[in-house]
């Protein structure tokens, strides 16, 4: 894969909130080194993987290579710092990314539930489905009953075969996890009891309007401690 000044915009957005947060519960660690060694591993990374296509052919290359920052930080930290970066750390880091102000502010400005969202959400699968590529997603979308529920489902997932190439297996959970914060950002409850980094068939996103009539039956569908959250 080519590396492009479109991966310099993604270690921009990203890159800084994972330091910051490294630095606030690691501040006795040299920051500044992690981050330079990062960004080398970064770009190698981008360089030594198979093409899914530019972002405009395929908007899963964020993405990919968004993912391959958080693997490159942890790299540069598990070399200097060994096991003190440890899984509750970069889950935190995960978090602290998607809580940012690039990613929630994006997301408080999209209608999910749209007919034009929805619309435009098949036209991308479909665009990502016919590129055949080792690192790419499939992807299928499911309307729902009513206007306030949609389903997604993954079978095929870019991230986890990166983390399987790089030995980052068990960096997918709280990576998947992060997920919740985003979809909450844009008013959705996002409910998943399958995801393929936990070994499943696929992704399973069940996603409700937060406060629709669709959102009360699951509840009532699912009373507390039924459901197991991926």
């Amino acid at each position: 894969m080519k590396f492009t000044l479109m991966d310099r915009l993604i270690w921009s957005k990203i890159a800084p909130t994972c330091l910051n947060t490294l630095k606030t519960h690691r501040p006795e660690w040299d920051t500044k080194a992690v981050g330079k060694a990062a960004k080398r591993r970064f770009k190698q990374i981008v360089e030594e993987t198979p093409s899914i296509g530019s972002i405009k052919e395929n908007p899963m290359r964020f993405s990919l290579n968004g993912s391959m920052v958080w693997f490159a930080i942890y790299e540069a930290a598990h070399e200097r710092y060994g096991d003190s970066m440890d899984l509750e750390l970069y889950g935190q880091l995960c978090h602290d990314s998607f809580s940012s102000p690039f990613f929630i502010n994006q997301y408080k400005k999209k209608d999910m539930f749209s007919q034009a969202t929805l619309d435009k959400r098949d036209r991308v699968a479909a665009q990502i489905n016919a590129i055949d590529a080792e690192y790419n997603w499939q992807q299928q979308n499911i309307r729902g009953e009513t206007p306030d529920e949609y389903t997604l489902i993954y079978t095929k997932c870019g991230i986890c075969k990166l983390a399987e190439r790089l030995g980052h297996k068990d960096l997918l959970p709280p990576m998947c996890k992060a997920d919740y914060i985003v979809m909450d950002a844009a008013g959705v409850c996002l409910h998943r009891d399958k995801t393929l980094a936990h070994g499943d068939d696929c992704c399973l996103y069940y996603c409700t309007r937060k406060g629709s009539e669709a959102e009360r039956r699951w509840q009532e569908a699912h009373p507390a401690g039924t459901f197991v959250e991926r």
